[in-house]
């Protein structure tokens, strides 16, 4: 019997390790090539933003921040010499933005946007130049649904927010979740900035223990804010309200301590006048037990003692 060969002959195994091999370099190259998605950043309409940028620090930093577009790089800010440099930045970014000047000894060119405007929204570029060197960075600028309001008046709950782009959808939830299909309204209405308000109200089934959460989302970003419905109070889960409805019974907290809290923090109370004056008539259920309110307010003046 003959006993065939069943070896590959050398120049077909050399051709095929080649071929791998170029196969290899060509998808190492295309993934080299490939530019990395750019960083974004969520901003709240209307608020302050911090646009990061860093670098390795060096003597004689020149930094330029732009945002490019079709229309050219316009710039937003500039800094050379030891000092900003505006007199070519776009008009309208004059008067809101700003670096953090002690930080950029330390590589830090991190940009301040305020009163963030729909028109923000996009890509900006940072180019740094100094004696180690130069570096080019990009963010993406989205903007963000901005804080929702959440309350209860009886057996109706209302959730809110306003001046939110690109328009928003607005849905319920409950945590268990509910047998009964919860009733809602909603109304979204665009102003004349083009941006939208939304509102939704539903009236829901009754539970000591029903946790609500109204979620907000536009296509770049979502928010959430949760109540929950007890006997005892009708509040919104945020601090802010909890807060405002202290400062209704003045029982436990002067008026002298809540301006020393709120100094520096910015609290919203979904409190209109109307709703005021029953909630100190006592026809809306916000009377908070004695206990609970005198550890929420002695965990507030401990943190008094720090600010």
């Amino acid at each position: 019997s003959v006993q065939k060969d069943e070896d590959l002959p050398w120049w077909l195994i050399g051709g095929l390790i080649a071929a791998a091999v170029a196969v290899i370099i060509i998808i190492g190259v295309t993934f080299h090539l490939l530019p990395a998605a750019d960083p974004e950043v969520s901003c709240v309409f209307r608020h302050s933003c911090l646009l990061p940028c860093q670098f390795q620090s060096g003597s004689g930093s020149v930094i330029r921040w732009s945002n490019p577009s079709s229309a050219g790089d316009s710039v937003v800010h500039s800094y050379y010499d030891g000092q900003d440099q505006l007199g070519q930045q776009n008009q309208k970014f004059q008067g809101r933005t700003s670096l953090i000047l002690d930080q950029i000894s330390r590589g830090n060119a991190s940009l301040l946007l305020k009163e963030v405007k729909i028109q923000d929204e996009g890509r900006y570029k940072c180019n740094i130049s100094s004696s180690t060197g130069y570096k080019e960075s990009f963010i993406n600028l989205k903007i963000d649904v901005s804080d929702i309001r959440i309350h209860q008046d009886g057996n109706r709950i209302t959730c809110s927010s306003e001046g939110i782009y690109p328009q928003p959808e607005l849905t319920w939830s409950t945590e268990p979740p509910s047998n009964t299909a919860l009733q809602n309204r909603t109304t979204v209405h665009q102003t004349e900035e083009k941006l939208y308000d939304i509102s939704s109200s539903l009236t829901g089934p009754d539970g000591p223990d029903l946790i609500y959460s109204c979620s907000i989302r536009t296509r770049s970003n979502r928010r959430t804010e949760t109540l929950k419905k007890g006997v005892s109070a009708a509040i919104s889960a945020s601090v802010s309200a909890l807060i405002c409805t202290l400062h209704l019974r003045k029982h436990f907290i002067p008026e002298d301590l809540l301006q020393h809290v709120c100094s520096n923090v910015q609290f919203s109370c979904w409190f209109s006048s109307p709703r005021v004056a029953a909630a100190q008539s006592g026809n809306m259920k916000i009377k908070l037990m004695r206990s609970l309110t005198f550890l929420v307010f002695m965990s507030f003046w401990k943190i008094c003692e720090f600010w």
